[in-house]
């Protein structure tokens, strides 16, 4: 979030947020990891009650909307990603990873959940997400969850290959809020009141049901909604410049121009 502007507390060891590392995540704690990113046995700064989890609502959706997750690699190391979804509806309490499993996010495509990374070059991915249809919050946890697949290793049936067993992984956590389709909220009066109006949910005019959606910013025009992820496994030149083994940074822009 720091990096592109909002009003959080620099993390200059984002690049770190793969669970501890491959030997502590798998050999030390048997395959767990904070929800974001920390190593389990803590400490678990990403998280609520963390110095770098302020609650700051970065993006307001509509439900069951369709949104677009933007995600680059610098350096592909295979795999794949999945996006899950938490009312936690209180950004001083924890998430539990049981909260995000309740919603994994499915592709618009149709494709199921999980976004495979098969090509070998460094790109942009594009992926299209329906949010759950019933699901409303004033806090949300969004969790992106980056599972690599370029280590050796066997699998539960012993088979061994590139992408077999268990395989380093990324996470980044953000928080949302997700409206009801009919409320879009007012700019704020000057008195610093809240004045919510109603209106019926903006969509592409492709379909009716939950295409992408054009988020309504206080005092903005409509901006298309856009979840951007960035990694760097490789710690190869970026903007960060980071030049550790894993280099990322999760975060949901507050407003980019509609293509």
């Amino acid at each position: 979030m720091w990096r592109l502007g909002f009003n959080a507390t620099p993390n200059y060891e984002d690049n770190q947020l793969y669970c501890g590392g491959f030997a502590n995540q798998w050999e030390v704690n048997g395959g767990k990891c904070g929800v974001c990113g920390d190593p389990w046995q803590g400490p678990r700064e990403n998280e609520a009650g963390g110095k770098y989890a302020r609650g700051v609502i970065t993006r307001r959706y509509l439900q069951n909307s369709t949104v677009r997750a933007i995600v680059e690699l610098t350096a592909t190391h295979k795999g794949w990603f999945e996006f899950r979804l938490c009312a936690n509806n209180d950004t001083g309490r924890a998430v539990t990873q049981a909260c995000l499993d309740q919603h994994l996010l499915l592709r618009a495509d149709g494709m199921g959940a999980r976004y495979y990374v098969i090509e070998d070059a460094p790109r942009k991915y594009v992926i299209p997400l329906r949010l759950p249809p019933a699901l409303t919050c004033s806090q949300c946890v969004l969790q992106w969850k980056y599972n690599a697949g370029n280590s050796w290793g066997v699998d539960d049936e012993g088979t061994a290959c590139i992408g077999c067993g268990p395989q380093e992984q990324f996470y980044g956590c953000a928080d949302v809020a997700v409206d009801r389709s009919d409320f879009v909220q007012s700019p704020r009066p000057s008195n610093g009141a809240s004045s919510p109006r109603h209106r019926t949910a903006v969509t592409s005019p492709s379909s009716s049901n939950g295409t992408t959606t054009d988020a309504v910013r206080p005092g903005d025009s409509t901006r298309r909604q856009t979840i951007v992820t960035t990694t760097n496994p490789d710690g190869l030149a970026s903007s960060s410049s980071h030049t550790t083994l894993a280099s990322w940074m999760f975060a949901v822009l507050a407003s980019l121009p509609s293509p």
